[in-house]
């Protein structure tokens, strides 16, 4: 095989994490392995332009990135708000960093500022 060849998929099977659960309204939902890329992309550009926090819409487009669309279809009908966004968003981001600590030492992680409360 050529130097120039990348088994990406091979690459990418390997590296393989556990996926992130979040526990909201009472039960436990199961998010992707690893965080979307257009997620830290997205937020260099918004750093790029001097920014410090998000808008509303900006917190539900990146909510939208980060969890599926059913489950995020089900935190809506049970009463998701814009201030619990506030906590669960960076918190899965987080978690979505903090996955491989935590697999290792076997813990859950919890938001830095508290829980959402079902």
């Amino acid at each position: 095989m050529s130097a120039r060849f990348v088994d990406f998929d091979a690459a990418r099977a390997e590296a393989q994490r556990e996926p992130v659960v979040v526990k909201a309204f009472g039960e436990e939902w199961t998010l992707g392995a690893s965080m979307p890329a257009e997620i830290p992309i997205m937020s260099a550009r918004w750093s790029a332009q001097g920014r410090d926090s998000l808008t509303e819409g900006e917190q539900l487009l990146l909510v939208s990135k980060l969890v599926p669309e059913d489950v995020l279809t089900e935190w809506f009908a049970r009463g998701l708000t814009v201030d619990d966004l506030d906590v669960m968003v960076p918190a899965i981001i987080n978690a979505f960093g903090a996955v491989d600590d935590a697999d290792a030492e076997g813990e859950a992680l919890a938001p830095e500022d508290g829980a959402l409360s079902s």
